[in-house]
């Protein structure tokens, strides 16, 4: 027997609750390719692949975070430097 996989999907307003941002933090980081492309159901309805979403999120938090570290150990080492 086969299983069938579920692709879970997010519209805007459930990104904008599950992240506490506003919805048009979703369409600007959309916009600037930080979350994926949207897929577009009609007119009036968009989504974004949860997975998809969540695996961005991580990215960007892995991202933001290493250059917090670069930050600490830059200004570490002006701190230190002797004159």
């Amino acid at each position: 027997m086969s299983e069938s996989t579920h692709e879970e999907y997010w519209r805007v307003a459930d990104i904008s609750n599950n992240l506490k941002i506003g919805k048009s933090t979703v369409w600007k980081w959309s916009s600037e390719n930080k979350l994926p492309k949207p897929v577009k159901l009609s007119n009036k309805c968009t989504v974004w692949k949860k997975s998809e979403v969540l695996q961005a999120i991580e990215v960007m938090m892995n991202t933001d975070h290493s250059k917090a570290v670069d930050q600490n150990i830059h200004e570490e080492s002006l701190n230190h430097e002797v004159v």
